[in-house]
């Protein structure tokens, strides 16, 4: 049953799935593809039993469309003023590709682009409140240096895992050994 408009005509079958707290969107694209498997099965079934002239499916509410946009690179820049869990949802939402990056313009004056591969929401995000979004800010647990925290527009993301552009993946510990991001440092 063709209908004029792409993804306008009823749906067949349909189900709910809640997305997970973590979650990002790789991982429910891999949920979803094995949800949806018997989900096409059924609907294979329900057209080889239509008679062609009955209704079939429920015609979608356009009240409830909604359109998502194109993904494209500049979105995974990170918005520091943001609150610290619309960057972290961003981040799970772009994952993996094109994934989320800021810059950090460094001591030698040389710009990096730092690709955060994993990132989740720092634990006593709320102590930096009057601290500049974007800015490096000491690591929680008395100096702990597995983590990178950098406050944002309301708290504070802890990065565990990035990658300096050209570069390999790197714990932030490893990072840190090898590059001078230190608390008070700018990102962005």
């Amino acid at each position: 049953h063709m209908t004029p408009k792409l993804d306008g005509g009823p749906a067949l079958c349909q189900i709910e799935v809640a997305i997970e707290a973590t979650e990002t969107a790789e991982q429910l694209e891999h949920r979803l593809a094995a949800l949806g498997a018997p989900v096409v099965i059924d609907a294979i079934e329900i057209l080889a039993k239509w008679d062609q002239t009955s209704t079939i499916g429920t015609l979608q509410d356009k009240q409830l469309v909604t359109q998502a946009p194109r993904l494209h690179k500049q979105l995974g820049n990170i918005p520091w003023n943001k609150p610290a869990a619309a960057i972290i949802n961003l981040h799970r939402g772009l994952r993996p590709w094109p994934g989320c990056f800021t810059q950090w313009q460094r001591e030698n004056g040389k710009p990096l682009r730092l690709i955060i591969t994993e990132m989740t929401l720092a634990e006593d995000s709320s102590a930096h409140v009057d601290i500049k979004p974007g800015t490096v800010v000491a690591n929680p647990n008395n100096g702990n240096r597995e983590t990178l925290c950098v406050a944002t527009g309301e708290g504070c993301i802890s990065i565990s895992r990035i990658q300096p552009a050209g570069k390999r993946v790197l714990d932030i510990a490893e990072f840190l050994r090898g590059y001078q991001l230190k608390p008070g440092s700018q990102l962005g």
